[in-house]
């Protein structure tokens, strides 16, 4: 399998399942590009933890390097759109399946460039919650029923795609964001682990109906939400 995603935790304790046994042959990260933009007094403090947390996922990195050996390719990149070598190594791939957690939009042509399925985890409940900040939308809404993750097919368009599994996180009124979160990446690491178990494309099997892109798509959630605030402030909040 190929592991797509941005340089965080949650990917590289992904990358620490898949190198376990050898089932990944290639982790693609994406990282950020640093642009320091200091408005308030606070944000150097920010600049400097964020630095912090980015020398600890290459620590991190190496260490999976070790345990993937020489089996494992890493790429690690920007602008994940533009590298011509990285569409190379993916039309060389012998892989099955690229298992896509978060980073940018992929391009038609890095797409194209690999002959095997995309999957993506998708950190809401599709079709319903689209975009960027699933859970937030879901739980600001009181749709408690629809807060989880949704592994599916990709194609060219956002969230769009044969939807192959979908696992809900059962939260409670008092739940706090952090502690919904902190669920939401156990059921993404729960996705992988499926997809890993299914050993190929051919025993994917889909559930429902294709998702289209006739349902509503999320932006950025406003305003600041921090990890100590619980379900009934955001709701709250949010009237």
């Amino acid at each position: 399998m190929i592991l797509v995603g941005s340089l965080d935790l949650l990917i590289l304790k992904m990358a620490l399942i898949g190198a376990k046994g050898n089932r990944i042959s290639l982790l693609i990260l994406q990282v950020p590009r640093v642009r320091p933009r200091f408005k308030s007094p606070l944000d150097p403090l920010r600049f400097v933890w964020r630095l912090f947390k980015l020398i600890y996922a290459l620590l991190l990195l190496a260490a999976i390097k070790v345990l993937g050996g020489s089996h494992l390719k890493t790429v690690i990149t920007d602008n994940i759109n533009q590298k011509t070598d990285l569409r190379l190594l993916l039309r060389e791939s012998q892989s099955e399946l690229a298992f896509v957690k978060g980073g940018r939009i992929l391009s038609a042509e890095l797409l194209s460039s690999f002959r095997g399925t995309w999957i993506n985890s998708h950190g809401g409940v599709l079709p319903r919650y689209r975009g960027l900040d699933s859970h937030l939308w879901a739980i600001s809404s009181g749709d408690f029923g629809n807060v989880g993750v949704t592994l599916h097919e990709l194609n060219l368009e956002i969230d769009v795609g044969k939807i192959l599994k979908v696992t809900k996180f059962k939260l409670k009124f008092d739940s706090t964001i952090g502690e919904i979160e902190k669920g939401i990446n156990a059921l993404h690491l729960e996705s992988l682990r499926w997809a890993l178990d299914a050993r190929g494309v051919s025993n994917l099997q889909t559930i429902g109906e294709s998702i289209n892109s006739k349902g509503s798509y999320f932006s950025r959630f406003p305003g600041r939400v921090r990890s100590w605030h619980t379900v009934e402030s955001l709701i709250k909040n949010d009237k």
